[in-house]
């Protein structure tokens, strides 16, 4: 069983297009979780204030979601896929 972000960005700014790549490295397998995530937001608007005025984030359950006010901005939503095909590196390891 394998973690998946399915990324879903409605609307882009600086901070929308950092998480989503940050999202990207984590199904690329590197270790980059939801409260990664919350902090680099936070870090940002407090830093920015001016440019990232009501830029808010909320994890609910395996959900992220960036939004300014009423405005959702972008939606991450964590799944489990099931691998049922072995991959290369699968093989790798019976050797």
């Amino acid at each position: 069983m394998k973690k998946y972000l399915n990324i879903k960005l409605n609307v882009t700014n600086s901070v929308a297009e950092e998480i989503v790549l940050m999202a990207a490295r984590a199904n690329a397998g590197k270790d980059v979780t939801f409260q990664d995530m919350e902090s680099y937001v936070k870090m940002q608007v407090l830093r920015y204030p001016t440019t990232n005025e009501g830029i808010q984030c909320h994890i609910i359950g395996n959900n992220f979601i960036l939004d300014r006010g009423t405005e959702c901005l972008m939606e991450i939503e964590e799944r489990e896929i099931y691998e049922l095909v072995p991959t290369l590196a699968s093989y790798e390891h019976e050797d």
